[in-house]
């Protein structure tokens, strides 16, 4: 029996399903919405340029459990970043441990707020696909 192969021709119109035509979601209608798309990576990209880290540093898998989490440490010189990332749609809690030092500190890089570990362990909340990003500030 002979395959069937099942052809699509496109018209003029632009097919995109779920409202993500440019009639719903453009350019012009994000740069003036803060809580757009838009908005959200020029922010992620401003914070990555502030952060060399994230451009040179060393890059270091950090062990955790969680299979949907990729937790990470990027090093450079003196300075570290912990990151870590849910990549699935539930949200989780994951343990860091020995990733810090006693007294060290953690700044979160998006919004300014000072994240306290507890004896060099790190707990982080992540929602379904989120992230933190985690400045590691030593102790003095």
């Amino acid at each position: 029996m002979a395959a069937t192969t099942d052809i699509v021709v496109v018209g003029a119109g632009r097919v995109t399903p779920d409202g993500y035509g440019p009639e719903h979601i453009n350019l012009a209608d994000q740069q003036h919405d803060p809580d757009s798309l838009w908005s959200f990576i020029r922010e992620l990209i401003g914070v990555r340029r502030q952060r060399p880290e994230f451009g040179w540093g060393a890059f270091e898998v950090l062990d955790q459990p969680e299979r949907a989490v990729l937790a990470h440490r990027i090093t450079l010189d003196d300075s570290c970043v912990i990151a870590a990332h849910n990549l699935g749609a539930n949200p989780i809690s994951i343990t860091l441990t020995d990733v810090l030092s006693d007294g060290d500190t953690l700044v979160d890089l998006l919004n300014g707020d000072a994240v306290l570990p507890h004896d060099g362990t790190l707990d982080l909340a992540l929602e379904g696909y989120g992230f933190r990003w985690l400045r590691v500030q030593p102790a003095a």
